[in-house]
């Protein structure tokens, strides 16, 4: 990205190819800190949980997947001017990136509640034996 960014020559001749490599940077970054952070917050103890992390990253790789392809792929007719197909993407790109941080807010919380019921079970069964 560093490249990208203060290569000024660089943008002159290869504009498009260096927009096109800092995307993919920034995507991929992204993906990375999201699924990172996520994983130092969680304890995974819960069997549900893991089920619920895993499905996270393949929903974080996925999204990155197609936004990295549809950086790559260039449906554009001519300059300025895109495609229904791209406009498509671009939509279905932003409603998964929404409920990739709604997920990512909403997970932790999960698996606190799930913690507290297990620890509750475990409470009322020391109790009843």
């Amino acid at each position: 990205m560093a490249v990208g960014i203060w290569w000024d020559e660089g943008w002159d001749r290869h504009a498009e190819r260096l927009g096109r490599v800092v995307l993919t940077a920034i995507f991929a970054l992204f993906a990375a800190l999201v699924v990172g952070v996520l994983r130092r917050s969680l304890r995974l103890a819960l069997p549900p949980m893991r089920v619920v992390y895993w499905a996270f990253v393949a929903l974080v790789a996925l999204t990155t997947l197609v936004a990295v392809a549809a950086i790559w792929v260039p449906e554009v007719e001519d300059v300025g001017r895109q495609t229904k197909g791209v406009d498509r993407v671009e939509r279905a790109l932003a409603a998964l990136y929404v409920w990739i941080i709604a997920l990512f807010l909403v997970v932790p919380l999960v698996e606190r509640a799930l913690t507290e019921l297990a620890e509750r079970r475990q409470r009322i069964d020391r109790g009843a034996a």
